[in-house]
């Protein structure tokens, strides 16, 4: 697991392969367990996570690759908002 943060009365814990579960704060039952990518019908490129940030006021997610930060809604089933490739910044 690289972290973990809260919003919306549920623990959102981030790993390494890009997967986000949910837990419900106040039940602790798991809300999802899934990946991102395939959340956005993507294909997984096999980047790791290295660091993620979470948006209360912007509902959103940023998760964060050596190469690349891809930012998402995490109020609408993780709808990816954009991507920025950083490798050459």
């Amino acid at each position: 697991m690289i972290g973990c943060d809260y919003a919306d009365e549920k623990i959102i814990m981030i790993f390494e392969d890009f997967s986000i579960r949910e837990i419900r704060i106040d039940t602790l039952e798991e809300i999802s367990n899934f990946n991102v990518f395939f959340n956005n019908q993507m294909n997984y490129s096999g980047e790791i996570v290295v660091d993620f940030s979470l948006d209360r006021e912007l509902n959103a997610i940023a998760i964060s690759s050596a190469n690349t930060v891809y930012v998402f809604d995490y109020q609408d089933n993780y709808k990816m908002l954009t991507r920025i490739d950083v490798e050459n910044i």
